[in-house]
C-alpha cells in the first residue's frame, strides 16, 4: 500500500507541476480570417495625439498617421510578448507645446518601432506594449527647442472596432534636449497616447 501510495503521489506531483504549461494557450494573428503565415500593410489614423514628460510638459497634436505591416500567422503564448506588428512610419500634425510658450514641433520617427501582444484576448482586447520607440522632436524655429525620445509605451488592440490604443506609462526617456526654456532636461521620462483606427489591406485583424 505504501508503495501505491507513494507512486500515487507522485504521479500527482508530476501533473500539477505540468498543468501550467499545459494550460497555456497560443493565439495566432489572422487578417481577414487568414492564418498563413506573411505580411499584410495597414495604415492608422488618429484625431489627436498627447505628449506628456514626468514634469508636466505637454504637447498636443491635432492628427496623426501610422503605416505598417501585420505579421499574419505570428503566434504568442501570453504573457511572454511577441512581435505581432511593425510601425514602419508615422506622420505627427498640428503638434503645440503650449507651456512652452506655444511652440511648434515637428516629430519625425526614427528606426521601426515593434508592437508586441502579450496578454490573452479579453472581449476582443489584446494588450501589449510598442517597443524600440525612437522619435526626434524639433520646434519649427531652429534651436528653439529639440530632443530625442526612446523606449517602450504601452498598447492594446481592440478587434471589435479595430483600435491600436497607445495609452501611456513613463516608459520613453529624453534625450539630446538643446533649449526648450529649460523646462525639459535629458533624462526626464515621458509618455504620448493616442487612438489609432486601423485599416489593412486583407480585412479585420483578430486572435485566434
Amino acid at each position: 500500500m505504501k508503495r501505491i501510495t507513494k507512486a500515487a503521489a507522485l504521479a500527482a506531483t508530476s501533473i500539477i507541476a505540468l498543468a501550467p504549461a499545459a494550460m497555456a494557450a497560443t493565439y495566432t494573428v489572422a487578417v481577414g480570417g487568414n492564418t498563413t503565415v506573411g505580411t499584410n500593410a495597414y495604415t492608422a489614423s488618429t484625431g489627436g495625439i498627447t505628449f506628456d514628460t514626468n514634469y508636466g510638459v505637454p504637447m498636443t497634436c491635432s492628427s496623426g498617421t501610422a503605416a505598417g505591416n501585420i505579421q499574419r500567422g505570428a503566434t504568442f503564448t501570453p504573457p511572454t510578448a511577441s512581435t505581432v506588428a511593425t510601425i514602419t512610419g508615422t506622420t505627427w500634425s498640428g503638434c503645440i507645446a503650449p507651456t512652452l510658450f506655444n511652440t511648434q514641433l515637428n516629430v519625425t520617427q526614427v528606426g521601426t518601432w515593434n508592437l508586441k501582444a502579450d496578454s490573452a484576448p479579453v472581449g476582443g482586447v489584446v494588450s501589449g506594449e510598442i517597443t524600440n520607440v525612437s522619435a526626434q522632436v524639433r520646434s519649427v524655429v531652429n534651436d528653439l527647442c529639440e530632443f530625442d525620445v526612446t523606449g517602450t509605451v504601452d498598447g492594446s488592440f481592440d478587434t471589435n472596432n479595430q483600435t491600436l490604443s497607445i495609452d501611456g506609462g513613463y516608459g520613453l526617456t529624453i534625450s539630446n534636449v538643446v533649449g526648450c526654456f529649460g523646462e525639459v532636461l535629458d533624462d526626464d521620462t515621458a509618455t504620448f497616447g493616442a487612438d489609432y483606427a486601423v485599416s489593412t489591406t486583407g480585412g479585420s485583424v483578430t486572435f485566434r
